[in-house]
């Protein structure tokens, strides 16, 4: 019955549109340590692809996880997850949280509209993406 209480109370949290803007959607990378339970590595690296959020708006656009993405400099991506990462602020004002993504490169084959995905992993600002593949 509690987690049944803790979900309810967090979807009226979400929905409700003052409260909506602090609640955090992505794990943070802590390179510098951890602060709250989003800084982590079990949130960031060991948490089921199910439980995460599956979804990133970058520049208006919505992008899945799994999806086939290309990037600005021409190659291809897919999305593993998402999570933010702090970046300074300007003169003074509070940092910010850059929108990354974990994924898989993927290369274009001599074959006419196949793809082949490295089993290496890496990360990506997610303002980089242009369209979907």
């Amino acid at each position: 019955m509690p987690c049944h209480i803790t979900f309810s109370n967090f979807f009226q949290d979400f929905s409700n549109p003052i409260t909506r803007f602090s609640i955090a959607e992505y794990p943070q990378d802590g390179r510098n340590g951890m602060s709250e339970l989003r800084n982590g590595r079990k949130w960031l690296l060991d948490l089921p692809r199910d439980l995460l959020t599956v979804t990133a708006r970058v520049d208006g656009k919505i992008f899945f996880v799994g999806e086939l993405l290309q990037c600005q400099q021409g190659g291809f991506f897919i999305p593993d997850r998402f999570f933010t990462r702090e970046a300074p602020g300007d003169q003074g004002k509070p940092p910010l949280d850059i929108l990354y993504a974990l994924g898989n490169g993927v290369e274009r084959t001599s074959v006419s509209d196949r793809f082949k995905c490295s089993t290496l992993q890496f990360l990506t600002k997610c303002s980089g993406w242009v369209c979907d593949g």
